[in-house]
């Protein structure tokens, strides 16, 4: 089952992001995602951080 993340959530995944390019550390998105673990300990799916990821900028302009 796919969870479903809050506005605050999606907006700390994509401040965590934005925080480790500028500072020139580019994790691919399987190590990314272990940065977030669930309750089951495993870290979120790559295609769930790709669709967070590409709304990054309209969530990040707006800040729960």
């Amino acid at each position: 089952m796919k969870r479903a993340f809050s506005l605050r959530e999606k907006y700390e995944i994509c401040l965590e992001r934005r925080t480790q390019l500028e500072a020139g550390k580019k994790l691919k998105l399987e190590e990314f995602g272990l940065l977030f673990p669930g309750r089951d300990g495993k870290g979120i799916s790559t295609s769930t951080l790709s669709d967070i990821l590409s709304n990054s900028k309209e969530i990040l302009m707006h800040p729960p």
